[in-house]
């Protein structure tokens, strides 16, 4: 369990270090996302 928390915490630091570098903002990548699951989910549905 310990082993996971520290996993956790590493991850997070790595992520905001790589937010800090991103030059768009989170909200744009998050809609990315959301529209990319959105269309695989529709095209899922659609087969």
């Amino acid at each position: 369990m310990e082993q996971k928390n520290e996993d956790i915490k590493r991850v997070k630091r790595v992520e905001r270090r790589k937010n800090k570098r991103s030059k768009f903002p989170q909200t744009v990548l998050t809609v990315v996302i959301a529209a990319v699951v959105l269309f695989a989910a529709y095209a899922l549905l659609k087969l």
